[in-house]
Order: structure tokens, then C-alpha cells, then sequence
């Protein structure tokens, strides 16, 4: 049976997690939800770039209106387990690539927009 819930407070975490995670937390209510979207679903996701972590975190906060849909479905599916952050109980999510391929398209502009940036040449000294 599938719950439909809302997640409010979403927040990406500004730096990898030790398991080369990127977190993002949210609320369902009273209910604190951490979810992991892993490097390797990030990396195989947009494949045609090489990606360094601040890369990585900002495609998450780019895309997190979709993979909060993400997070949201598997939530109302109960794909989930129980964890502990800090001290408290917390509901975990684990992010994969195959879910970031059949929810909504991510976008990588982020990183065209950071890495033109980083290219442009000036025409004049």
C-alpha cells in the first residue's frame, strides 16, 4: 500500500558523507528522513561527465525538487529502513540510479553553467 506524503525542510548536505553519499534531509511531518543519493548513482546518471564532489552536491540541490518526488515515492512505498542520526531515530532512503532513471529527467545545467565559467577565455587583456 502506497502513502502519500509531503516532505517539507529540505536541505542538501554541503559536503560528502564518509560513505561518498550526498544527504539530503527532510521532514514528513514529525518524521525526520535522510536520504542518500550515491556517488556512483550521480556519476552514472550524468556519464558524460567526470565529476569532482562539489560537482556532485550541486547537481542534488540543483535537481531536488525531482528527487524529492523521488524521496517521496519510495517513502509511500515504505522502501525504506530505520537509522540514527546524532542520537535520533531517523528514516532512511537510499537513492539509486535506477530510480533516478525512471523519476522525473535531471538536469545538468549546473555544471555546463560552472564549467563554461571556467573556460571562457577574454578577447581582450
Amino acid at each position: 500500500m502506497e502513502v502519500s506524503v509531503t516532505l517539507t525542510n529540505l536541505a542538501v548536505k554541503p559536503t560528502i558523507d564518509v560513505d561518498n553519499f550526498v544527504v539530503v534531509k527532510a521532514d514528513i511531518g514529525s518524521e525526520r528522513v535522510v536520504a542518500d543519493v550515491s556517488r556512483e548513482a550521480i556519476n552514472d546518471y550524468f556519464n558524460q561527465y567526470i565529476l569532482d564532489d562539489e560537482e556532485r552536491i550541486g547537481l542534488v540541490e540543483s535537481n531536488i525538487e525531482a528527487l524529492s518526488m523521488i524521496i517521496q515515492e519510495k517513502y509511500g512505498r515504505r522502501e525504506i529502513h530505520s537509522g540514527y542520526l546524532g542520537g535520533s531515530a531517523v528514516t532512511c532512503i537510499i537513492v539509486e540510479l535506477s530510480d533516478m532513471r525512471a523519476g522525473p529527467r535531471l538536469d545538468d545545467g549546473r555544471v555546463l553553467i560552472s564549467r563554461g565559467a571556467g573556460y571562457r577565455q577574454r578577447i581582450c587583456p
